[in-house]
């Protein structure tokens, strides 16, 4: 992960004429057919995706022989770690966990609002029904000693001055 460029060199036992050689290559995996014959002793791969790879190679004599087997390589280009598996659904896990703790955030703070607001709303039934309390009370004790003072005012209706005192 993360090398630029492959570069592979090769080249073949020819000890007749090693200047006459040619070469052909074809990297499986990358490549559909095989490269044009040339004499250069090195292929260069720049930024092969993450994968799995075989590279072949064959040569060509000077009589224009080319050998039928060449060889092969197997090779590995691993993913830089943001490309892996794990890296992946741990990112998808973490997007997940913001956005449910993002939720339950929020969530959270509309029902702690709505607890307060209902708290405030209790209190304010509270006082209401202290002041209504409060005047029914007085109220009533009013009504009660108007009550007792006609009383009394008809009890003492033959004593004028009783009555006046009363009525004040």
């Amino acid at each position: 992960a993360g090398a630029e460029r492959l570069d592979i060199f090769y080249t073949s036992l020819n000890l007749a004429a090693p200047d006459r050689a040619r070469f052909r290559y074809w990297m499986e995996g990358l490549e559909t057919s095989w490269n044009s014959p040339t004499d250069v002793r090195r292929a260069t791969y720049s930024k092969l995706p993450a994968g799995d790879y075989r590279f072949h190679v064959t040569a060509c004599n000077e009589d224009g022989f080319w050998n039928q087997g060449g060889v092969s390589i197997a090779i590995t280009v691993l993913p830089p770690f943001w490309q892996t598996w794990w890296f992946i659904g741990s990112a998808v896990l973490g997007v997940l966990g913001a956005v449910a703790g993002t939720v339950y955030f929020i969530s959270t703070q509309r029902l702690q609002q709505q607890l307060a607001h209902m708290r405030q709303q209790e209190a304010l039934e509270k006082e209401r029904a202290r002041i209504a309390r409060d005047l029914h009370d007085q109220l009533g004790a009013n009504l009660t000693q108007v009550a007792l003072l006609g009383e009394m005012a008809e009890s003492d209706k033959d004593l004028p001055q009783e009555v006046e005192a009363h009525a004040q």
